[in-house]
């Protein structure tokens, strides 16, 4: 049996998936890169012992970034192309917040990769 879904129904599965992923979100004032001004840094994990986020959002610049293998994850369990897998992470962050988050600021990094040491949760 085929069931049509509309996109709206995708986005509230992907949502659900999400929320059900148990994220810890912290949130942590920083100084901002272009002066001596407290900001918030957020970050998602589902395991703060690891000291790794899965998703991070800087304040200061408006910035998302996400791991690679969480995009690939929505892509993997809804058949996401990967923009509309940043879309949806984007979206979710933003409601999770209630920030306004611009699409050209999502960032996809590997979570041991190059950006490792700066998305640790003890930095």
């Amino acid at each position: 049996m085929k069931y049509l879904i509309t996109e709206n129904q995708v986005e509230k599965l992907a949502f659900k998936y999400l929320d059900n992923m148990n994220f810890e979100i912290i949130r942590k004032e920083v100084d901002a890169p272009f002066g001596k001004i407290k900001n918030s840094e957020y970050y998602f994990t589902t395991d703060p012992s690891s000291n790794m986020a899965d998703i991070m959002y800087a304040a200061w610049g408006g910035k998302l970034f996400i791991t690679a293998e969480l995009h690939q994850e929505l892509i993997n369990v809804f058949g996401f192309d990967g923009d509309d897998a940043e879309l949806i992470i984007k979206d979710w962050v933003a409601k999770k917040l209630n920030k306004k988050i611009e699409t050209w600021h999502v960032n996809i990094y590997h979570k041991h990769g190059f950006f490792e040491d700066y998305f640790k949760l003890d930095t």
